[in-house]
């Protein structure tokens, strides 16, 4: 077998095991969110608190896209913004009650995912499946920094 076809197998393992984890991850959550809203309201939970412009910046979209998501999110009550004490012209965004929610019911669904279906392999194809992907991103970065041609 050829590198091409052991890579196009690695793709589409991936591929259908990704939109079956997705469509089952789904099923389980009410939420009714956007791509671009679970990258923000991802984004500030993993940052604690951060602001409009980090997120503009994370995302590569405008200050104002960033505003209209955020402000969706914050009528729904997934995020709040409140002044920076230390800056008062700067927005400073937080998960809001629904947000926090939201993280525990993904924290629940990973641990059921976790339970139903990576706990069937042994620890140590764990661990070097971890690592493989591991090399593999790191290996993408370095040829994706550099540029692919």
């Amino acid at each position: 077998m050829n590198i091409k076809q052991i890579v196009d197998d690695i793709n589409q393992y991936t591929y259908e095991m990704n939109v079956k984890l997705a469509k089952a991850q789904e099923a389980l959550f009410q939420d009714d969110l956007s791509m671009k809203q679970t990258m923000v309201i991802d984004f500030v939970h993993k940052h604690k608190k951060c602001t409009m412009g980090e997120i503009a910046h994370f995302m590569e979209i405008s200050p104002s896209a960033v505003s209209q998501i955020v402000a969706r999110l914050e009528k729904e009550n997934y995020l709040k913004r409140d002044i920076n004490p230390n800056n008062r012209r700067e927005v400073v965004v937080m998960l809001a009650e629904n947000g926090e929610a939201y993280f525990h019911r993904d924290e629940q669904i990973n641990e059921l995912i976790i339970d139903k279906i990576y706990s069937k392999m042994p620890v140590e194809d764990l661990e070097q499946l971890r690592c493989l992907i591991q090399r593999l991103n790191q290996i993408v970065e370095e040829e994706i920094s550099n540029g692919l041609e």
